[in-house]
């Protein structure tokens, strides 16, 4: 009877699980699945997605790697662009340009915004390996690692001249699996990732003359496919180093300024707007570092620290249910239907902030 019954469940799984797939490959849901979802600019004037063409959609056996298109709507609906590219990592930059890059990472397709018009301007070819190209802070250069037959180079694209440079990197300094990260708020030089000796090492990099700098260096937590990577404050002053190293630096000397207490961490999105430090402590406690007054402030207490702060520091959202993946903490279905389940929202006392 058990051998019958254990027949039957395996046989209704099976036939569930190809359904699934049947169902996700008819909707193009397809890795990285992330870019399903609408990706906003950073004003939120725009919201870019890839979608499945109608005759994707039709017959899925016609599908094949043009069948996508990359969707630029505004915030209200409309869509004002549509360009067939496959799906891949979208990056806005701050001047409302877009860069889409291939699911492979061999190529990134630059569109500029042209008063409400896009248009494809470019496609530059990506290192193997290399990280995603990054937007200086103005919005219109754009960095990125192309391959070349003496190795890997750092190119600059400058959008308004629709020109590109290399950036002739100094003696001795060689790109190995590089990623960059962000630029200074000047725009005259780039943070990047690099491989240095079995270490990933953070390097800041003269974009005139290529002269660098090494800033700080992890034997691990930083390599790609990572979770957490620097993070620069909003005034560009200070960088945020994740684990291992788990501190605070001066962004042009490289000194740490501030080490996390122990058993703590920096939140997802680290830095408030006032570039205080928000981390979280022990027994639930969310707190934030000045570094102008060199104190700690406690923000929230008995809270889950998955969660991030509105611009103002007034408003803190979570989501509770944590530890979904744990085999002894199950979750019926009266859990995922009650008001517990999503995003939460806490007041921060005006005191505080």
């Amino acid at each position: 009877m058990k051998n019958i019954l254990g027949g039957a469940v395996t046989a209704v799984v099976g036939v569930l699980a190809v359904l699934l797939v049947g169902f996700l490959f008819w909707a193009g849901i397809r890795l990285p699945l992330n870019v399903r979802f609408p990706v906003p600019s950073p004003d939120g004037r725009y919201l870019a997605y890839f979608d499945p063409s109608a005759d994707g959609r039709d017959d899925p056996a016609s599908r094949d790697e043009t069948s996508d298109h990359l969707v630029i709507a505004t915030r209200e609906g409309d869509r004002v662009a549509e360009f067939p590219l496959s799906p891949g990592p979208l990056v806005w930059s701050s001047a409302d340009h877009l860069v889409a890059v291939s699911p492979e990472r061999h190529f990134a397709t630059l569109l500029p915004n042209l008063g409400r018009q896009f248009l494809i301007l470019a496609t530059l070819p990506l290192s193997r390996n290399a990280g995603s190209p990054a937007w200086s802070r103005d919005g219109t250069k754009l960095a990125y690692i192309s391959p070349s037959p003496r190795g890997d180079e750092l190119r600059v694209y400058y959008v308004q001249q629709t020109e590109e440079t290399h950036v002739p990197l100094a003696r001795g300094f060689h790109l190995s699996q590089a990623e960059p990260l962000f630029w200074s708020p000047v725009g005259d030089e780039l943070y990047l990732l690099n491989r240095e000796a079995g270490s990933i090492v953070l390097d800041r990099v003269q974009i005139q003359t290529g002269d660098f700098q090494t800033l700080a260096r992890a034997n691990y937590g930083w390599e790609s496919p990572h979770l957490r990577v620097p993070q620069p404050s909003p005034d560009g002053s200070r960088i945020y180093l994740p684990a291992p190293l788990n501190s605070v630096i001066n962004a042009s000397t490289g000194e740490v300024l501030w080490t996390l207490p122990p058993s703590s961490s920096a939140l997802w999105s680290a830095w408030s707007a006032n570039d205080w430090l928000l981390y979280a402590g022990q027994d639930g406690r969310i707190e934030a570092h000045d570094f102008t007054t060199q104190t700690d402030r406690s923000l929230l207490r008995r809270v889950p620290s998955n969660g991030f702060f509105s611009a103002d520091l007034r408003s803190y959202f979570f989501r509770v249910g944590d530890g979904l993946s744990v085999p002894d903490n199950p979750r019926e279905l009266r859990f995922w239907m009650s008001a517990q389940w999503g995003w939460q929202h806490l007041d921060v006392p005006t005191q505080i902030v």
